[in-house]
């Protein structure tokens, strides 16, 4: 860890992690927890607040300087994941329905985020309640990411649409992977 990371509550695990200068990991006061799998890089000036949910971090993920990620409504962050500079992850939405109310005192609802294995956040995006992003995707910088993204996508935008598919060498034109298997093997 980290000579300047600050940790505030219980309930935090973390694997082999390297916690940045300024990161700030916290439980109060809402409770929640934090768990973070090894090789996991959290850079300068981010934030894990588990704001009463779970944020749950999978092994060698990065995460950008200047990150907020909330747990509200329960965080799940796979394998291999990085996330840019300046993203916002809130698995929490406001209630807005009632009219003699004001917003502030209506509460929230969390339905969580999840995000899979093998995954590019790019810088300052932000990733609202109930998405799920599938294995293998890339978002876009600038994104904001409103409704789930299926695996080997590349979505971008305001809100985030799916423009293209990653595509591996057994998906290409056969002939094409011909002419490259012949051209590699002399």
């Amino acid at each position: 860890m980290g000579l300047q990371a600050e940790v505030y509550g219980g309930n935090i695990t973390c694997g082999r992690v390297d916690l940045q200068s300024s990161v700030l990991l916290s439980t109060i006061p809402h409770g929640g927890s934090i768990k973070m799998g090894n090789s996991t890089t959290v850079r300068p000036y981010a934030q894990l607040l588990a704001y009463g949910g779970a944020i749950v971090i999978g092994d060698n993920c990065s995460i950008g300087n200047f990150c907020v990620l909330y747990g509200h409504g329960g965080l799940t962050i796979g394998n291999e994941v990085e996330i840019g500079p300046g993203v916002v992850i809130v698995p929490s939405n406001k209630k807005y329905d009632d009219l003699t109310v004001p917003i502030m005192h209506q509460g929230e609802t969390h339905t969580g985020i999840i995000l899979g294995n093998n995954i590019w956040i790019g810088a300052n995006v932000v990733i609202l309640d109930g998405v799920v992003i599938g294995d293998g995707c890339v978002i876009g910088a600038g994104s904001v990411v409103t409704k789930s993204i299926p695996p080997n996508s590349v979505a971008y935008g305001n809100p985030a649409k799916v423009h293209k598919k990653r595509k591996g060498i057994k998906e290409i034109n056969p002939l094409l992977r011909r002419e490259f298997c012949h051209r590699l093997l002399g």
